[in-house]
Parts: C-alpha cells; sequence; structure tokens
C-alpha cells in the first residue's frame, strides 16, 4: 500500500517516506510509549525494496545503532536526531 501512494507520480519526482517513532502528545510527556527501536531494523530490507527514493527516519528517541543505515543498500537515507522537547 505503501507504493500505492506513489502511484502515477512521474519517475523525476524524488518520492520521500518518512518512519518514526511516534509523537508526544505535549512536548514534555515524560511516559509516552514510543516505537520499539527494532521495528526499523525489521522493515529495512522490505523498505530498501519498495518504489521510492528516499526514507527519513526519526531517531532522536531512539537512539539505533548506526548499523541501521547499512541495512539499506538502495535508498538514500534523511537522519533525524534533533529531539524536540
Amino acid at each position: 500500500m505503501l507504493e500505492r501512494c506513489f502511484h502515477g507520480v512521474p519517475k523525476e519526482v524524488c518520492k520521500i517516506v518518512h518512519i518514526c517513532c511516534g509523537y508526544l502528545n505535549f512536548l514534555d510527556e515524560k511516559d509516552h510509549k514510543k516505537a520499539d527501536p527494532d521495528n526499523y531494523h525489521q522493515l529495512a530490507n522490505e523498505m530498501d525494496q519498495l518504489n521510492f527514493d528516499q526514507i527519513s527516519i526519526e531517531d532522536a528517541h531512539c537512539a539505533n545503532h548506526l548499523k541501521l543505515l547499512e541495512l539499506f543498500e538502495k535508498k538514500t537515507i534523511i537522519f533525524g536526531t534533533i529531539a524536540i522537547a
């Protein structure tokens, strides 16, 4: 279904997908449940095969090991590391 979002988009348009660990309701929220950081690693191979160009990975809260980036062979990675809180 993710690829379907880009159906009919011309090839010359850069197609980007953002994945994140979740957003807080309030900037000072302490016990916000975030996605398991291992989810990025589980999705990497599948996402690398899909028909889009770049993946924006929000990492400020997860602090993934940089080995994660090596799992993406075909995609350009945009790596977000700024915590808004």
